[in-house]
């Protein structure tokens, strides 16, 4: 999808060259001829007196004049005359005769219009309403980022004091215990980067999209101006993602007077947090994944200690629901 709005993009930026020096840009168009001309070979149009009375318009100004003088892709020499609205295509004269006697029919200014409208609408969306929405779920991104470091830090610094009260083999625990809070920070930030990278890649999606409308807009209109844009795009992007936070468990010293290996502590274990609405926005449900991960970490350990592992985290707080998009 990228690859094609890239090309359409880049293909609108051509511009039309004049078709009586074949050298300069055309900006003008003559109706009577019909002819596109660029300033210098309009004067010389007006001039001329087989040509000075001839219909002469802006390009830019009055697409709407230039539609009336497209031609029909099945008969070449036709101009377009009408809009078959059943059929949702522009045809001339013949084609009405050969295949669309009897349908419903529209001027094709009117469904230029219309179609110009529809377009102006989806690109203020995209301006005005989407792209603001998108930056500041990225910029939330980067708070949360940094919360949920200076969270682990903290923790991190109770393991620490915790740890240098034990004898040796606590001493080993509480290594272990940190390597898995660095895992579960590692783990969340990564949630939080690939957040960050998905936003952003709809941004791009937006940004590419944006850019398309723009250059139909700008441009002259074609057959290609009467087809469909890519509304399913639009449309999916219009209900925005919710977004995944995080935080741990809090560090539990245990009794350290009875089975020392056992109350150690409760790991840090991430969690993700409630996620609260953000006025004016819509978010998409997420879909969760299995709950096996955050108790497969800790198995090893406890295994290898002979002991019995800690309860597992309730229902809704396991740190493998991450499923993004």
């Amino acid at each position: 999808m990228e690859e094609q709005m890239y090309k359409a993009s880049t293909s609108a930026q051509h511009y039309l060259e004049c078709e009586n020096c074949e050298e300069n840009p055309a900006i003008f168009l003559c109706k009577t001829c019909p002819g596109h001309l660029c300033e210098n070979c309009r004067s010389e149009h007006e001039q001329k007196k087989i040509t000075r009375n001839h219909d002469i318009i802006s390009i830019s100004s009055n697409n709407e004049g230039v539609v009336e003088l497209l031609f029909c892709t099945d008969h070449t020499k036709k101009k377009l005359e009408c809009y078959c609205d059943p059929c949702g295509k522009p045809v001339c004269t013949e084609c009405i005769v050969q295949s669309h006697n009897g349908h419903a029919v529209k001027t094709l200014s009117v469904v230029y219009n219309k179609i110009k409208t529809n377009m102006q609408l989806k690109k203020d969306e995209i301006e005005k309403d989407l792209i603001p929405k998108y930056k500041k779920l990225l910029a939330t991104e980067d708070d949360k980022r940094s919360s949920l470091t200076k969270e682990a830090e903290e923790i991190e610094n109770e393991i620490k004091m915790h740890t240098m009260n034990m004898i040796q083999i606590i001493k080993t625990m509480g290594k272990r215990t940190m390597s898995h809070l660095q895992s579960e920070k590692n783990r969340g930030l990564q949630e939080i980067d690939n957040t960050k990278d998905k936003i952003m890649k709809r941004i791009q999606w937006l940004k590419q999209m944006d850019s398309i409308l723009f250059a139909k807009l700008q441009a002259r209109p074609t057959i290609s101006f009467f087809e469909s844009v890519d509304d399913n795009g639009l449309k999916n992007l219009r209900i925005l993602p919710t977004q995944p936070d995080f935080a741990f468990d809090h560090f539990k010293p245990g009794n350290i007077t009875k089975y020392i290996q056992d109350n150690f502590g409760m790991f840090p274990n991430l969690h993700q947090k409630q996620v609260a609405s953000l006025r004016g926005l819509m978010y998409e449900p997420w879909t969760e994944r299995s709950k096996s991960n955050s108790r497969a970490l800790t198995a090893p350990f406890y295994s290898q200690l002979g002991r019995h592992q800690p309860s597992p985290m309730p229902k809704g707080r396991d740190a493998s629901d991450f499923d993004i998009w």
